[in-house]
């Protein structure tokens, strides 16, 4: 190998890492206005890491015409580098174009003789186990990344997870609140419904009474035509029944509240036994279980009694669902079967 060869190519290698600290003047700059090289800069990175890692390895084992076309290369890379130093607006618009294609044309050429000569020069001089410590240290490094980004992300999860659960929970007491109050109020009015029946249904025994009593005692006096019996008997009769009649209508508006005040409870109650399920579920198909079943029979509602058949009443396989959930939840957390 010529020494000459090996001078020069230190010095024109010397020459490219020379402009790596100018490296962003060449991409852009303000006088170029909207145009610059901004697509170039991987390709003069490329360059730059090549020529720099060609120039810590002992060249002096390359043969001398690739070593030789390694040196025009490399004139060349500097020559399209002191010409972009030296461009003009005027410059960026008529010559851009020719310079970025030359310049990645280079960086192709240094590419062949990079991929052909490197890894035997560095394997024969013995530096590849120093590159290769370079890349176990970058894969450790990028290891460390991705664990801490699982560890983030499972933070993040059970952030998300606690978040959702907060808001159920927050959501189920605002409803638990609701149906409490709901029932509160169904229950005053059930109270006023009952008074107002007993009132009714007690003018209607005490018309009932006094009728009976003026009759005996023959006030006023029987009738003797039938007009007149029809009279003495139907206003007798229209007063009882209208009694009566509102006594049951208010009976009927006391069962309805009563049983609007036993339902809301009952949903109240769902609602509460539903937080306190899912807080001993650990599975997450479990408490999706124990959402759905409680949320159906919350919705649902149930017989109270209080008003004519099961009004609302639940269907279907659901109260074994709730059951498998309810054996999940005790297999989960044994503590809950004490």
């Amino acid at each position: 190998m010529d020494q000459i060869t090996v001078d020069q190519f230190k010095e024109k290698s010397q020459a490219v890492l020379d402009w790596f600290e100018r490296k962003d003047a060449l991409v852009t700059r303000p006088e170029w206005g909207d145009r610059n090289f901004e697509d170039l800069k991987p390709h003069m990175e490329r360059i730059f890491k090549m020529t720099d890692d060609l120039s810590s390895l002992p060249v002096e084992l390359i043969e001398e015409h690739p070593l030789s076309e390694l040196n025009t290369f490399l004139d060349d890379v500097v020559d399209i580098f002191q010409r972009i130093d030296g461009f003009s607006t005027s410059d960026m618009v008529n010559n851009r174009d020719a310079v970025a294609g030359a310049l990645r044309s280079y960086e192709a050429s240094i590419l062949v003789h990079y991929r052909a000569e490197v890894p035997w020069i560095a394997t024969y001089s013995g530096k590849a186990e120093h590159w290769l410590a370079a890349a176990r240290d970058e894969h450790k490094r990028t290891k460390q990344v991705r664990e801490e980004a699982e560890r983030q992300l499972e933070a993040a999860k059970d952030a998300a997870n606690i978040a959702r659960e907060s808001a159920g929970e927050a959501g189920a007491a605002e409803f638990t609140g609701a149906f409490r109050e709901q029932a509160g109020k169904a229950n005053k009015a059930a109270g006023k419904w009952l008074i107002a029946t007993a009132l009714a249904f007690g003018f209607a025994v005490f018309a009932t009474v006094t009728f009976v009593v003026l009759h005996a005692s023959g006030i006023p006096p029987s009738p003797t035509t039938g007009a007149e019996a029809i009279i003495y008997l139907g206003w007798r009769v229209g007063v009882v029944g209208l009694l009566v009649g509102g006594a049951a209508w208010c009976g009927r508006h006391y069962r309805a509240n009563r049983h609007n005040h036993e339902v809301n409870q009952h949903r109240a109650a769902c609602l509460e036994n539903m937080q306190a399920f899912q807080r001993a579920a650990e599975d997450q198909g479990v408490k999706d279980l124990v959402v759905l079943e409680f949320s159906k029979a919350a919705a649902q509602g149930m017989p109270t009694g209080f008003i004519s058949g099961q009004a609302d009443g639940r269907v279907g396989a659901s109260p074994q669902v709730l059951s498998l959930a309810t054996k999940q939840m005790s297999s989960l957390n044994p503590q809950l079967g004490g």
